[in-house]
């Protein structure tokens, strides 16, 4: 059985439309992308954590690991998809709408 090499790439860029940086805004005294950056690296199924804030970076990173399936939000299903030309197949998760960071942060606030 062929062992997959997992690795975990999180974006942190600043572009969110719902709140400027929320990356790396304060949720409960530490910066929101802490939290996923501290759960890929307990993650028992993943083997390496990296952390990207470009679109040439993250480029560069599928090109480097050619990994066989890229796993995206089902938001990008019509959009223009980073890294798609390195790739084998790409694949669609559903968002859970109530969980959204933004929504989050913005409850935090009041």
């Amino acid at each position: 059985m062929k062992k997959y090499y997992i690795t975990a790439l999180i974006p942190a860029r600043s572009g969110s439309k719902g709140i400027k940086d929320k990356n790396i805004k304060n949720y409960n005294g530490r910066p929101l992308i802490l939290y996923s950056i501290e759960q890929g690296i307990k993650s028992k199924y993943i083997d390496k954590v990296i952390s990207f804030n470009s679109r040439t970076e993250l480029s560069n990173l599928i090109k480097f690991y050619g990994p066989d399936i890229l796993v995206v939000g089902s938001d990008w299903r019509d959009g223009d998809i980073v890294g798609k030309q390195f790739t084998h197949e790409v694949c669609f998760f559903e968002r859970i709408p109530q969980y959204s960071t933004t929504k989050v942060l913005k409850n935090e606030r009041k």
